[in-house]
């Protein structure tokens, strides 16, 4: 049980000047591991991500492929090698530095964040977060990755009712809990916590948080 401030924070789009899946299958096409015709494809699921049409499980049977059949010890050397080469030149400076701020303050870091966990928990140990909430990936013998993520990803509802989930087994009673994010997809979590606050906002997240008098937080892109 602790009572500390919750300060939850998107990943992309919000601390990353861009997205982390749509970033590494990129990568993974310009490294030759799978095919070049994967960066198309991922523009078209990029493109419905954020007209809001995206379906979570072909997305996942698509975005996993590189992962399926293999360990975390498959996939270490790769993953070092992406972050490194593009999720650091991504990383916005000023929202690192409003995550230094609340890490100042004693509150607790938690990313809540739409992509898969092995991103996701890399990020959340690169970043500096006490956790992380993440879409799950269905293993098989609990250690070789498949393409299939698990229900609910945390995407939407899926998020807020991830994060719920998270609080009622860390036992957390805290008053004061922040989440910053810069989609109109997650706009249950940010109904939600205490002080939602638009971060480089999408035009529907902007216009909503105009409208609801939420703070507006537009970081500069470097």
């Amino acid at each position: 049980m602790f009572n500390k401030r919750l300060a939850i924070f998107d990943l992309d789009n919000t601390i990353l000047d861009g997205d982390s899946d749509f970033g590494f299958i990129n990568f993974l096409a310009e490294e030759n591991i799978i095919p070049d015709s994967y960066k198309e494809t991922n523009q078209r699921y990029m493109d419905a991500y954020l007209n809001g049409t995206l379906e979570m499980e072909d997305w996942g049977k698509f975005s996993l492929v590189f992962y399926e059949g293999k360990t975390s010890e498959d996939i270490k050397e790769t993953m070092e090698r992406f972050f490194k080469e593009v999720f650091e030149p991504m990383i916005n400076i000023f929202a690192l530095k409003k995550i230094h701020h609340h890490h100042e303050n004693n509150d607790y870091l938690l990313l809540a964040t739409a992509t898969n966990e092995i991103i996701a928990k890399f990020a959340a140990a690169r970043l500096g977060f006490d956790d992380y909430v993440a879409t799950k990936i269905v293993k098989k013998d609990q250690t070789i990755y498949t393409n299939q993520i698990e229900f609910p990803p945390a995407f939407k509802e899926g998020k807020l009712t991830m994060v719920q989930q998270w609080i009622e087994d860390q036992k957390w009673v805290g008053k004061e809990s922040f989440f910053y994010s810069d989609s109109v997809n997650d706009l249950p979590l940010l109904d939600y916590v205490s002080h939602p606050i638009a971060t480089n906002p999408d035009n529907q997240l902007r216009q909503i948080a105009e409208e609801r008098g939420w703070d507006i937080l537009d970081l500069p892109r470097i």
